[in-house]
């Protein structure tokens, strides 16, 4: 499972946090007698880290208008993502997919570190990546990915607001939301639908002002992050 971070750059950073909860909503951790999913997580990436699989873990902590923020970060040991890309071809950023790298059939977990105006160069491409499962941190995301209502997706992180009103977050598979930094202005009541969704992270929407009343339904929400969201008026 630590095989996740693989699609991204060697000196990624990644919260201890966010990474349990990715590794939740692909499925990774399965309940293991009284222990729940999260704690499990949390044993998981101690071992990790005791086995230098995972290194740099250190807490950062953020401030806005009198609210703190705390986090521990880590990152993934160089030869450690070396290894984990020779042994799964299921981990790629579109950058190793125009480049042709990557096959996109094989492709489950996708990531990008700049622009994905970049990805239209594979635009014939990604329309036919049904099987994918994550797609992590672009910046606009792809026309074909917005047409195609990937079923299969658990986990979208993504910067782009209009993403909402696109029916590549209605997927009933959908676990992991993060649109952290966008300009959103209002959450659609369409994300009530969401039935399965874990984890919606609102970090930093500082235009954020209002949460569909719906949200009180979405019994398996367990994780709402809505740090410098400086503008919501009040919670639903």
């Amino acid at each position: 499972m630590f095989c996740l971070l693989c699609s991204l750059s060697k000196d990624f950073e990644m919260e201890k946090d966010t990474l349990i909860q990715l590794w939740i909503a692909n499925g990774f951790i399965q309940e293991e007698g009284t222990m729940y999913l999260t704690q499990k997580g949390e044993s998981i990436f101690r071992d990790l880290v005791c086995r230098s699989f995972l290194q740099d873990v250190k807490t950062k902590i953020l401030y806005s208008v009198g609210t703190r923020y705390e986090a521990i970060g880590c990152k993934m040991h160089d030869l450690m993502h070396d290894l984990a890309k020779d042994v799964t071809d299921e981990y790629a950023t579109i950058e190793e997919l125009i480049q042709q790298k990557a096959m996109i059939k094989d492709v489950r977990h996708m990531t990008t570190v700049y622009a994905w105006s970049e990805a239209e160069h594979v635009s014939s491409a990604l329309k036919d990546t049904i099987s994918l499962r994550t797609v992590f941190k672009p910046l606009i995301l792809p026309k074909n990915l917005k047409e195609s209502g990937l079923e299969s997706l658990r986990v979208l992180c993504c910067w782009d607001p209009s993403i909402i009103h696109n029916r590549v977050i209605n997927g009933k598979h959908l676990r992991y939301l993060d649109l952290s930094i966008s300009g959103i202005i209002r959450m659609p009541n369409s994300i009530c639908s969401l039935y399965n969704l874990q984890s919606l992270r609102l970090k930093c929407c500082s235009l954020l002002q209002l949460l569909p009343e719906g949200m009180s339904t979405m019994r398996k929400l367990i994780h709402l992050y809505l740090f410098a969201c400086d503008s919501l008026e009040q919670m639903p």
